[in-house]
């Protein structure tokens, strides 16, 4: 397809994985599209060379890449303020944010992008299938959209999506190309949030009307090693500080418009919020490193949270005891075979000349009676167990 001369912004977003960042920034390389800005967007990162990227870049680059910024904050300020500063900056009419562990799925993604815009000029968002990665790209976990969500997104009526999208997030923002001055019907990026810059964004875009158009393939390879995704591994003090960005985002941009939800979605949202939310704060941020009496008057606030906390080590019991037991397997056939066969011995008189035949014969009953009560233990713990499991996972 032939393009305009419209230039198309990819942003690609860097803090303290600089050892993935040329993975990207390849990926954007290679694009077929004819007119094409880079803008690396460095948060403060300790380590950042600048120098060798810029030849890399250099040494790779087609006719096509207009230009390559890169923009170091001298001071770091969070995903939000560092993604709302690279939209002031860049020169594209339309633009992608890419996350330094992220890389374009194929060389035609932005040419895939631009051609629905030209196809309806007045789409403002459009969208397309992330795959969920591994850090190195290479293992494929799952899709977003799942398959139960593409219908919304295809159906584009953004009362639905807006409820849909209330309870969980589907589309990954990697995944999505934006037309400049789109985020200023929504009031811009909100910079009450450092880390959650796009969840609440969506929200206040489809309560205007706003919907993505959805492009049926995958246009972007996703770490699931991102802030969002495993943000345990940049400190407590970033996990915290993101759940209760989340906190804030239900009650700014879900609480007061609960009406406008379907009975499913409003159902699945409290769900997701008293859930998931409440129990994943307990245990990560509220419980650790807090003394005996401390625990029991967490406990106490609110008892479910002995129910969060048990459940756990309940399991990772219940798999010790399954590895253990699934290695008397063998030692049980074992027993039941020797039993079997010299109680065979003793019924047909082969064991007469044995002089350890009353020896011979306790043990095999001996070895009988074991097995069953190895049996009777090993599915009556696994019973149980597996109830209680079955019992944690109702939804309260």
């Amino acid at each position: 397809m032939e393009f305009d001369n419209t230039l198309v912004s990819v942003i690609i977003c860097c803090y303290r994985n600089y050892n993935v960042l040329w993975r990207a920034v390849q990926s954007v390389l290679y694009q077929d599209y004819p007119k094409i800005e880079v803008y690396i967007a460095d948060d403060c990162s300790d380590y950042f060379n600048e120098y060798s990227l810029l030849k890399n870049i250099e040494a790779n680059r087609n006719d096509n890449i207009e230009s390559v910024t890169i923009h170091r904050n001298p001071v770091n300020v969070g995903t939000v303020r560092n993604i709302k500063d690279a939209v002031k900056n860049i020169k594209g009419s339309y633009y992608i944010t890419l996350g330094a562990d992220d890389a374009l799925y194929a060389p035609t993604v932005i040419s895939d992008f631009m051609s629905a815009f030209k196809g309806d000029p007045s789409l403002w968002w459009a969208c397309g299938k992330a795959a969920m990665t591994s850090d190195n790209l290479q293992t494929i976990y799952r899709y977003f959209p799942e398959a139960e969500d593409i219908p919304y997104l295809q159906e584009r009526n953004s009362e639905k999506l807006f409820s849909r999208w209330s309870r969980k997030s589907f589309v990954v923002t990697p995944a999505m190309c934006f037309k400049k001055g789109l985020m200023e019907f929504a009031g811009g990026y909100d910079e009450n949030y450092k880390y959650l810059e796009d969840w609440p964004l969506f929200l206040r875009l489809l309560r205007q009307g706003f919907t993505p158009y959805y492009i049926d393939t995958i246009v972007l390879m996703h770490s699931m090693n991102g802030v969002s995704n495993n943000n345990g591994e940049n400190g407590i003090e970033v996990r915290k500080k993101f759940l209760e960005e989340k906190y804030l985002m239900f009650k700014s941009e879900v609480e007061p418009y609960l009406e406008r939800l379907t009975e499913e979605d409003k159902k699945e949202y409290y769900i997701y919020k008293n859930y998931w939310m409440d129990r994943i704060y307990f245990l990560e941020i509220l419980l650790p490193n807090k003394t005996f009496k401390q625990k029991m008057k967490l406990f106490k606030e609110e008892p479910r949270r002995i129910k969060w906390y048990l459940r756990p080590r309940l399991e990772k019991l219940w798999n010790n005891y399954s590895g253990l037991m699934s290695r008397w397997y063998e030692l049980i056939l074992i027993c039941l075979l020797s039993w079997i066969t010299f109680n065979l011995m003793t019924n047909f008189n082969i064991s007469h000349i044995n002089p350890f035949h009353v020896f011979v014969i306790c043990g095999s009953y001996l070895c009988g009676v074991g097995v069953a009560l190895l049996f009777l233990f090993y599915y009556g713990i696994k019973a149980f167990i597996k109830c209680f499991i079955l019992y944690k996972r109702y939804r309260f």
